[in-house]
């Protein structure tokens, strides 16, 4: 198993997704300081669980995710996947590959994911567990943890072995295995302290359940005895009850009959009924129909005339694609002609590149030739040459150093001569610097004061910026709102006047009569006289709206009309078109009574109707007769005040709708939300005024916003204005800042100058002497130089003629193979441009090809489209036929309705003459029957009362029975004969089969003698507990469960305390042998780490390995045994790198990120840490972050980090060469990576 990728999204400084790709082996992470190298082993350490915000390198849980930076916002979301090759199925999952994934929100919650799964933290502990990834492994080594591991106390050192020996696991089950023994104890003690509080209860629950159960028997007989007494005594009051039923019940069959026949008569009657109701309601459907088929029919006819432009459109955008589909297949035939032609001379000028490449090699072999022959002759020049140069130089060096010593020895003597002017100047100097330091200083202060007033403008100009930025968004809001708002308010008033053009929502007569009268007004025949509907001609205040339309009901769509003529020109008109019914209100005949209206003084009073909406006076009439006796209140309690005082044939209404008549009758619930006739002509009046008032002000938000971007632009000028002028503030002041600097280095130059000069005078002088003595030696040593150089300067001449004319023949070869070489290259230009312009046809081509099928799918679309827009038309003709021949169809039903509903009402007259017949005979027989039924309720009174003298003695469950039991199946049926009455007339025999028969007589007054005593023993047994027997068994069960359940509990006890003793034997063996073998592995890559030496791990108390620390005890070569606080900052580096390594080598984790653990070496140190690496990175797979040049050249892989200038950590990827070349000099730029 190995890392495969590493995803962030938002965690600390990686703001966008970024994606690390590893592989197994070695991989380096590099970058300079603060560019988040590190934050990439903090996400590695946070989606592994980690906990502690400490070792994060975090105060709070926010600060894990990204803040944001300049140019970039905060982000809500922090994210960390890794995901890990499971091919091998390391992990006992049946998946190849398992991606771990954290996510933290700015809320602090947190959440794991397992393959996108929500999963628990303690999920993936088990799982990082079982991988040995775990929160406190290896599997992330820091320098807080290279430096720790040697500065911890032995005791607290041990933890890391415990680690290494993968204790870890069965600790937690150790924890596990005490928490429960703990537990199971607690339970063991609790239930042996509840068993012994039961065990005393128990002997008195037994004596109180013997008395219980001697109690039950004698119930028992008693419950017997009274049985047997209380079935004769029934025996007989049912047979007395059974003569007296007998007559009750011939009279009623007799009477039932009667019934009967009135009923047959009834139904028949009320069939008759039905049917014309039926009928009746038949026609008008089938009325509704036909207006309904004929509106479908103009339907229809509006979409044959579309279908048929829909076919038109078709059949010309048919015809202009075929003449385009035309052009463009000619353009093909011409572009494949010059693709042809391309391709033959491109293949003359590959021939042609062929020929001129063989030329230039033949030229480069004897090139190659003369090069060798210079190059071999110009090593011997060189090697005179450097003869010549050596002695040249030794000749010119000790002129040259005879040349120093005599201007050495001028100018020490100058130096002493001149000595005491060179004190006065460096004072002048001295005091000049102090003059300038001085104005400077003071120049400095200046800026600083003005950069402050600068930056200080500077904050308060962006505050106003902020304010206008959130003015502007506010006025945006605003304008959006009433852009929203004037939409809204005009598609309503569109939908209302479409409304009022079509009559929506009027019945089909009025609608009828007002457009007929609409056509008379466009110059077409119609009616005359038509006004308006009521709902039009009267306005009411919107409070009163629902209440005004309630009461006028459906009158608020009766018309109005000029004359009774004109009305009954309209009733005509309707009757003439089949066109429905309407209600007219003529003018000249209308007539309102004037009665006074009730006092409308009490609280909740709103007013007469008629005077509470406005309209013409012409219609004063129309209103008084719809609205005159109407009064309009608030609620319905006001209502029901009102009711008391209003006269007959008066309504009151209420403002939420409900109505309440003189008669008391209210009407109420809730109000449809139709068509409101009041609420459209409202609207259709007010929203023009509504569109207009948001109209306007949308402008004057307009003009407010256009002068908040002009002043915001503005501002913002002046915000560049004072950033130019606080940079160049702070650039003079930095310049200040370097002048001063450099003023003060030389004036502490001077003063060191003028302390030298004093010691320097003394060393001048013994520095002549010298200075003569060496001049001598030189003088001798130049004449043996000069004597050298003469014999080897003839050799030099003549191997110099030979290179001359070898390079001579060199340069005309080399410039014979450029212009070779030039002639190639410009075939080879002509070539590429050839397979550049074939390239560029073959696109074209392409291209042309595609639009060509393009063009012909569009032509079988429009094709396809226009034989369905065919077959549409057909069908729409086909519904005119067909809808004609239903409308005569329905006609034909209406009539024969109409001739079934007039043969219906002359059987109707006959079946009412039979029925006062029926209702005669009747009367007589109720009479007679009322007689025998007060007999025969009488002696069921009497067995009713024996009856609840049973249920009292042996309870209700015991007299419900059949034997005992009257079913009652009317007011007057008794139980004992309920067979009799539904059955035939036999006399009542078979209602003595609920009646017990063959019973010996008892003898009555032994029977109660013995039910007194067995009622004497009960009463001296009344005090015992009727739960005794049950509340023993429940105590006797609870104290076996309880005694069984703490055997049990102690067996588990024992099973735990086994489990603990071996799971401590289990961790000391591993401990054990793990330590040993750490300590092995420590004194070899000790060794290897230092180049010899000696190291060793030693147990503070070996007798107790359980509680036992480790010490580490070095001895790096040259050195004595000694503490590990004696060591260097290296040498403490290595050692615990060395311990790391070994408890790696024994328990190798899959995956190890080490966070700059090199740091502290150096360059010998780093070489043999990365050869022991490389020996680990067989089986661990590492991702290094480091700064050393060793540890990136032996990575197989190389990611950078930079950090931008938002904040933000950018990433860039190399692949290094697998073997061989790993300079990282000389390696290719790093590339970004792909995020």
């Amino acid at each position: 198993m190995y890392l495969r990728r590493l995803d962030l999204l938002g965690f600390k400084t990686f703001a966008v997704q970024t994606t690390f790709e590893f592989n197994s082996g070695i991989t380096a992470i590099v970058g300079p300081n603060g560019s988040g190298k590190s934050n990439i082993a903090d996400a590695v350490r946070w989606v592994t669980g980690e906990q502690s915000l400490r070792l994060l390198r975090a105060k709070r849980s926010e600060d894990l995710i990204f803040a944001g930076g300049a140019s970039r916002a905060s982000l809500g979301m922090a994210e960390v996947s890794l995901t890990f090759d499971n091919g091998q199925h390391f992990l006992p999952f049946p998946y190849s590959e398992i991606t771990l994934t954290r996510r933290l929100y700015r809320s602090g919650e947190s959440q794991y994911f397992l393959n996108r799964q929500r999963v628990r933290l303690r999920d993936v502990t088990d799982l990082l567990l079982k991988s040995g990834l775990g929160q406190n492994t290896y599997a992330v080594i820091g320098q807080g943890l290279v430096d720790s591991i040697l500065s911890l106390k032995p005791e607290d050192r041990r933890a890391f072995f415990e680690e290494a020996a993968d204790i870890k696991r069965h600790q937690i089950k150790l924890a596990e295995a005490q928490s429960k023994l703990a537990i199971t104890e607690q339970n063991v003690i609790r239930a042996n302290d509840v068993a012994s509080e039961i065990l005393p209860r128990l002997a008195h629950l037994e004596k109180q359940a013997k008395q219980a159960r001697e109690r039950d028997a004698l119930s028992h007989e008693l419950t017997e005895s009274l049985r047997t007494m209380f079935t004769h005594r029934w025996r007989h009051a049912a047979l007395e009850c059974l003569a007296m039923r007998r007559q009750e019940l011939r009279i009623g069959q007799t009477l039932a009959a009667c019934e009967d026949e009135q009923t047959s008569v009834a139904s028949c009657l009320t069939q008759l009924h039905a049917m014309q109701t039926q009928k009746t309601e038949a026609i008008a459907a089938l009325r509704g129909q036909m207006d309904v088929l004929r509106a479908r029919g103009e339907e229809v006819q509006r979409l044959i005339a579309v279908g048929q432009e829909r076919v038109s459109s078709c059949r010309r955008q048919i015809d202009d694609l075929t003449q385009e589909l035309a052009e463009m297949e000619s353009g093909e035939a011409s572009e494949r002609a010059a693709q042809d032609a391309a391709e033959e001379q491109l293949e003359l000028l590959a021939r042609e590149v062929g020929d001129a490449a063989s030329g230039c090699a033949a030229q480069v072999r004897e090139l190659e030739t003369v090069r060798a022959r210079r190059r071999e002759v110009g090593s011997r020049v060189e090697c005179l040459e450097t003869d010549s140069r050596r002695s040249g130089n030794d000749t010119n060096a000790l002129r040259a150093e005879l040349s120093r010593i005599a201007d050495r020895r001028l100018l020490i003597q100058n130096e002493i001569a001149g000595r005491d002017p060179g004190t006065r100047q460096r004072d002048l100097q001295l005091a000049e610097i102090a003059h300038k330091i001085a104005t400077v200083e003071s120049e400095a202060a200046r800026l600083d004061d003005s950069a402050n007033e600068l930056a200080n403008e500077l904050k308060n100009l962006d505050a106003s910026l902020v304010s206008h930025q959130s003015a502007q968004r506010q006025m945006d809001e605003n304008l959006a709102v009433l852009a929203r708002q004037r939409q809204e308010n005009a598609t309503h008033l569109d939908l209302l006047r479409r409304w009022e053009q079509t009559h929506s929502g009027f019945y089909s007569g009025v609608k009828a009569v007002l457009e007929a009268s609409q056509a008379r007004s466009n110059r077409a025949p119609g009616l005359t006289g038509i006004v308006d509907i009521v709902g039009k001609l009267i306005t009411a205040p919107s409070s009163l709206e629902t209440a005004i339309e309630v009461a006028l009901g459906s009158h608020i769509q009766d018309v109005v009309v000029d004359r009774w003529k004109d009305a009954e020109e309209a009733i005509a008109y309707l009757k003439r078109t089949s066109s429905g019914r309407a209600t007219f209100l003529p003018l000249d005949t209308v007539k309102a009574q004037s009665v006074a209206a009730p006092a409308s003084t009490g609280a909740g009073m709103i007013g007469l109707a008629a005077r509470l909406v406005s309209y013409d006076p012409r219609f004063k009439t129309v209103v008084d007769y719809l609205l005159g006796r109407t009064l309009v209140v608030e609620t319905l309690p006001v209502a029901r005040q009102a009711l008391k005082v209003l006269p007959s044939g008066w309504q009151i209404v209420t403002q939420a709708g409900e109505i309440v008549r003189s008669s008391g009758a209210v009407t109420g619930g809730s109000v449809g939300s139709g068509s409101r006739i009041l609420g459209r002509e409202r609207e259709l009046r007010d929203l023009p005024a509504a569109i207009r008032q948001i109209e306007s002000a949308i402008g004057v938000a307009e003009e407010e916003l256009t002068g908040l971007k002009a002043e915001y632009r503005r501002l913002q000028s002046r915000r560049s204005q004072l950033q130019t002028s606080l940079a160049e503030t702070r650039m003079q002041r930095h310049s200040k800042e370097h002048a001063l600097g450099a003023l003060r280095d030389e004036e502490k130059r001077l003063g060191q100058e003028a302390e030298l000069y004093q010691s320097l005078r003394c060393q001048m002088e013994g520095e002549l002497l010298t200075l003569d003595e060496r001049e001598r030696a030189i003088e001798l040593e130049l004449s043996r130089v000069v004597e050298e150089s003469t014999a080897s300067a003839a050799l030099l001449v003549a191997e110099q003629h030979e290179v001359q004319a070898l390079l001579e023949h060199e340069q005309h070869l080399a410039a014979t193979l450029a212009e070779l070489r030039t002639e190639l290259a410009v075939v080879r230009q002509k070539k590429s441009n050839h397979e550049e312009t074939l390239m560029r046809q073959r696109q074209s081509l392409e291209r042309i090809d595609g639009q060509i099928a393009a063009k012909r799918t569009k032509l079988e679309e429009l094709r396809s489209l226009a034989t369905a827009h065919q077959r549409d038309l057909a069908d729409s003709l086909n519904s005119i036929q067909e809808m004609s021949a239903e409308l005569q169809s329905l006609d034909t039903a209406i009539n024969s309705a109409q001739s079934d509903i007039e043969r219906s009402e002359e059987e109707r007259n006959r079946l009412l003459c039979d029925q006062n017949d029926v209702r005669a005979r009747l009367q007589g027989l109720q009479f007679s029957h009322q007689k025998a039924t007060f007999d025969a309720q009488r002696a069921e009174d009497e067995v009713g009362a024996l009856r609840a003298q049973i249920a009292n003695e042996l309870g209700e469950d015991w007299a419900k029975r059949d034997a005992l039991a009257p079913r009652r199946h009317g007011p007057t049926r008794t139980p004992v004969l309920r067979r009799g009455t539904e059955g035939h007339d036999g006399e009542g025999e078979e209602d003595l089969r609920d009646v017990p028969r063959g019973v010996q007589e008892p003898d009555l007054t032994e029977l109660k003698r013995h039910i007194d005593q067995i009622r004497e023993k009960l009463r001296v047994l009344q005090g015992v507990n009727p739960r005794a027997v049950e509340e023993y068994e429940e105590a006797l069960a609870r104290y076996d469960f309880l005694t069984s359940q703490a055997r049990d509990l102690q067996q588990a006890a024992n099973s735990l305390r086994q489990i603990i003793l071996e799971l401590r034997k289990t961790m000391k063996a591993k401990f054990e042998e793990t330590f040993r073998s750490v300590a092995n592995r420590f004194r070899e890559y000790f060794v290897t780490l230092f180049g010899g030496g000696t190291a060793r791990l030693v147990l503070t108390d070996p007798k107790d390995i359980s509680q036992t620390g480790v010490e580490i005890v070095a001895q790096p070569p040259g050195k004595r045994m000694q503490s590990l606080a004696a060591l260097s900052g290296g040498e403490r580096a290595l050692s615990a790198v060395a311990l790391l390594f070994a408890i790696l080598k024994v328990n190798p984790t899959p995956v190890c990120v080490l966070d700059e653990v090199d740091a502290a070496l150096d360059e010998s140190n780093v070489a043999r840490f990365c050869e022991a690496l490389k020996g680990l990175a067989e089986r661990t797979q590492f991702i290094v972050i480091t700064h050393n040049r060793g540890t990136m050249e032996i990575a197989d892989g190389l990611y950078g980090i930079s950090m931008t200038d938002s904040c933000t950590s950018r990433v860039l990827s190399l692949r290094l060469p697998p073997n061989g070349h790993r300079n990282v000099d000389e390696l290719e730029p790093l590339q970004p990576i792909t995020l």
